[in-house]
């Protein structure tokens, strides 16, 4: 998958494995510590719960830069 310039990086670290987004309707999955490039919108959105996903660790360092 190529990431487009306004994605952004989003990092799950919830304790649900796999992690089946219902809420938002995407229905993506994700394995614990697994980081997924995202378009901003919706990595806006799950980065909401700060206890399921962080901003991933390009997002990161580019926050750092």
């Amino acid at each position: 998958m190529s990431q487009e310039q306004n994605d952004t990086a989003v990092t799950y670290v919830g304790r649900e494995t796999p992690f089946l987004d219902r809420l938002y309707g995407t229905r993506l999955t994700f394995q614990p510590g697994q980081t997924r490039w995202l378009p901003a919108t919706l990595a806006a959105r799950l980065l909401r719960h700060a206890d399921v996903f962080e901003p991933g660790a390009s997002a990161a360092q580019d926050a750092h830069d």
